[in-house]
């Protein structure tokens, strides 16, 4: 075997043509080259030289052109795979009649558009069991026989599995249907049949079948049709019906519900119909049920609490309908629940952990568009599950929502979040795409962690304008009931009043720190670690007087370290390393107690204790438009000059204040003389004497 199927770029084989050593091996008897690549080469003709094949796959190997005739003479052939390549053409159709051993055939997404014989040929096989012809371009043109079904009793009598979904088939159901006994598995879906005849409830007659795919045609009955087709089908465990225009009251649908079928039915899809009522209480009697989907059938009223019976269900959506109500507590009792979907529905009440307590294998949960409904949990609540999808839009969640640490993917959601959400986490999750504009406009919060995500774009500078951190905690979040999600529990105790955090580390954001985060004057905790930033460490960083942790790390930031920095007294933790910092580090008497030299490593421009690298006395501090110490020495310059100007300006003023005025007064001026005269007088006669 040489296949590919787990689909791998590396170990995909790639040629135009395959090695004609192959077709020497006479005694092969399985050949396997699905998943390859053979970039719309011709399915060779020397294939047919391997008449000891019993296994023959092909499929999704980009094969192209015609296949060729030769595989007729493979005699001994029960299984033949050519599905997935489109480009492949089976035209005469006359070369399989030869495989009298063939068990399984799959042409799906093959064009058999223009096959002849098909239909002839293939009642000629007498091993056929599993045919698979999914998607294949076929309609009504291929005459299945429909009316007349005399000619049709011996027509894929042993099939037991027959797929002929997507294609254009259109009008009533093929009577050859009726006269396939071993049938067990049938796929109609997405074509075009139409018929609302009541005869189609004998449409097909095994009483093998055990699934039955019906979706998306154009079928036309009433509600109770369902039950009175599945009154005998004893070992149906697959119905899928949606996507047709079933209509009618589907309350009392499943009045049969103790029928044969009740034991095994595993999923039921009765989704996009047109039924009316409220979801029928025999549903939830159905105790092997897996999966269902009622989706879009205009229903209302309220789930039953005996939703609580499917236990092995793993798949419920009833969204996009009229239910209302609360939802029932019992729904906690699922434990083997992956995907709910509750979505676009009038479901009101509050949803509480009560509602999540066994649901231990939930990975998907909709809940979005029901105005009345609200999501309250207790704060220290820790879930057994862990989330890959969550859709909470217009939900009411309360003043906590903690979903990090799940699975959560997509872009951040933009959900009709409470102005009044104090804490909002969405870390460890798989998020990307830009931070939304619309968390500027959560005003009180306090915490926002959207650590660890592959976040891009800048960091929004409104951010300066979240008053939550700004003007600190009111009250405590221990008080508080919100939505945690989150499989590591975050403790929101009495103390976490104080502590106003944002966490932005570990993405891949670009850009500058925006100045405006200096307005955040009650945080506590500061990270936006190992992202893309460049440019400076913002000159008013000090104005963050309640700052305890600030770590930067990791990024591209260049320039010197802010002096303000140095006006941090509470600052215990510090960590700038590993970026293109520069020139002296401050110091302070809170800065000094941090002397761990890794807090600095990895930016080889800086001196300065605690380093071991001293600052040359005369060296020149590197420009920093933004830097303290830049403006320091500024500020040095402006003081000399003022100096300077007020001692002149002073000298200038008492010069001719004191000489203008004996230019004005001469008898002042005449006295002055005289009086320094006999001052001079009396010095020359001590000097000479």
């Amino acid at each position: 075997m040489i296949h590919n199927r787990m689909g791998y770029e590396d170990t995909m084989l790639r040629g135009n043509m395959i090695d004609s050593s192959l077709f020497e091996l006479k005694y092969l008897s399985q050949l396997d080259l699905s998943f390859n690549d053979f970039k719309g080469s011709s399915i060779p003709a020397s294939l047919g030289s391997m008449k000891q094949l019993q296994y023959l796959n092909l499929s999704y190997a980009n094969f192209a052109g015609i296949v060729p005739n030769q595989l007729g003479n493979l005699s001994n052939l029960r299984t033949i795979d050519l599905s997935g390549s489109y480009d492949l053409i089976v035209d005469a159709f006359m070369w399989a009649s030869n495989l009298s051993s063939l068990e399984y055939l799959d042409m799906s997404r093959v064009n058999l558009n223009t096959t002849k014989d098909l239909v002839k040929v293939l009642s000629t096989l007498p091993s056929l069991v599993k045919l698979h012809l999914s998607e294949s371009g076929l309609d009504n043109t291929i005459n299945l026989p429909r009316t007349n079904c005399l000619n049709s009793t011996q027509l894929f009598t042993k099939v037991q599995h027959l797929d002929l979904s997507d294609n254009s088939f259109e009008g009533e159901f093929p009577c050859f249907l009726r006269n396939m006994t071993s049938l067990s598995y049938l796929d109609l879906s997405r074509n075009y049949f139409n018929s609302s005849s009541s005869s189609d409830l004998h449409f097909v007659t095994s009483s093998n079948l055990f699934h039955l795919g019906l979706s998306f045609n154009s079928l036309n009955h009433e509600a109770d049709w369902i039950s009175d087709f599945m009154r005998d089908k004893c070992h149906l465990k697959s119905l899928n019906l949606g996507g047709n225009h079933f209509h009618g009251d589907i309350s009392g649908a499943f009045k049969n519900v103790s029928g044969c079928w009740s034991k095994k039915l595993e999923s039921l899809f009765l989704g996009y119909n047109d039924f009316s009522g409220h979801l029928p209480e025999e549903l939830f009697e159905l105790n092997q049920l897996k999966e269902l989907d009622v989706s879009y059938t205009n229903l209302s009223g309220p789930i039953p609490s005996s939703l609580g019976y499917l236990r092995a269900l793993t798949e419920l959506d009833v969204s996009s309908n009229q239910l209302s109500g609360e939802i029932p507590i019992s729904l906690g009792q699922l434990s083997n629940l992956e995907w709910i979907d509750i979505s676009h529905n009038a479901f009101e009440g509050t949803l509480t952990e009560a509602h999540f307590a066994n649901l231990s294998k939930l990975e998907h949960l909709w809940a979005e568009y029901n105005y009345m409904l609200k999501l309250r949990v207790g704060y220290d609540w820790v879930p057994h599950f862990q989330l890959k999808f969550l859709s909470l839009r217009s939900v009411k969640i309360g003043v906590v929502l903690d979903v990090g640490d799940n699975k959560l993917s997509g872009k951040l959601p933009h959900w009709n979040y409470p102005p009044e959400l104090i804490v909002l986490r969405l870390r460890n999750n798989e998020f990307h795409g830009s931070i939304p504009s619309v968390y500027c406009q959560l005003y009180d919060l306090q915490i926002m962690d959207l650590a660890e995500n592959n976040l891009t774009g800048n960091i929004p500078r409104c951010f300066g304008n979240l008053e939550g951190m700004v003007k600190g905690a009111a009250a405590s979040y221990g008080v508080f009931l919100g939505v945690s999600l989150s499989k590591v529990m975050m403790e929101y105790t009495k103390t976490s009043a104080y502590v106003v955090n944002l966490d932005l580390s570990s993405n891949y954001l670009v850009g500058d720190i925006p100045p405006e985060l200096t307005n955040l004057a009650a945080l506590v905790s500061l990270n936006l670690s190992h992202n893309h930033l460049g440019g400076i460490i913002p000159r008013k960083i000090g104005d963050i007087k309640s700052l305890e942790s600030l770590d930067l790390s990791g990024n591209n930031l260049s320039g010197t370290i802010p002096e303000s920095l140095s006006k941090l007294n509470y600052l215990s933790f510090l960590s700038l390393s590993n970026n293109d910092l520069s020139g002296q580090i401050p110091t302070g008497p809170q800065l000094q107690t941090l002397n761990n030299t890794l807090i600095y490593e990895g930016n080889p421009g800086l001196c300065g204790d605690p380093l071991l690298k001293k600052c040359r006395i005369n060296s020149e501090t590197p420009p920093n438009v933004e830097n303290d110490a830049g403006d320091d020495d500024d500020r040095d310059r402006y003081d000399k000059i003022y100096l300077s100007a007020f001692i002149i300006s002073g000298v200038a003023t008492g010069f001719w204040g004191y000489f203008g005025i004996l230019v004005f007064k001469r008898r002042w001026r005449v006295a002055l003389f005289r009086h320094m005269d006999s001052i001079i007088g009396k010095i020359i006669d001590r000097i000479i004497f």
